[in-house]
């Protein structure tokens, strides 16, 4: 048993934030997708979907590993989020743990140079899947301050 992540993507546009509803091109889920190896969801915008304890803990889980919890656990969804009503449906359930959410641009301010404890860089810990990832969100608008990624945990 381990812990899974269920992170997906809001845009906003016009003033208020809308659900990414298609896989993201260029997304490790988009290509698993194409493949066939995931099923079709509801709300299809998964990002980050590969289990990394370390990325976990930049986002907020209590950390298995080197990396910093950067985004400490929110435990609520923003008033103003497209996924409010999903959560309130879903969340808190007895097996979801550690709300979170962060904008692209929190995501882009962080120091991946920086050395972890066990002497690796927070990039080289988080390796290039992670990137991967971020360019894919890039390309969602050109302010990162309007990409906001919602997540939630569960195990």
């Amino acid at each position: 048993m381990g812990c899974d992540i269920h992170a997906f993507v809001e845009v906003k546009t016009g003033g208020d934030w809308q659900c990414v509803v298609e896989p993201i091109p260029g997304t490790h889920y988009h290509q698993r997708r194409v493949e066939g190896l995931e099923p079709f969801e509801a709300i299809d915008c998964a990002v980050f979907w590969w289990r990394n304890y370390d990325m976990f803990a930049l986002f907020g889980v209590e950390s298995r590993g080197a990396a910093p919890r950067l985004f400490p656990s929110k435990l609520f969804v923003p008033d103003d989020s497209s996924f409010r009503s999903m959560y309130a449906n879903w969340w808190p359930s007895v097996i979801s743990h550690s709300l979170n959410w962060m904008t692209l641009a929190d995501l882009l301010a962080v120091d991946y140079t920086r050395t972890l404890p066990d002497g690796t860089s927070l990039a080289e810990t988080l390796g290039s899947l992670y990137f991967t990832e971020l360019e894919a969100l890039k390309k969602l608008s050109p302010d990162p301050a309007h990409v906001r990624i919602v997540m939630d945990f569960d195990n």
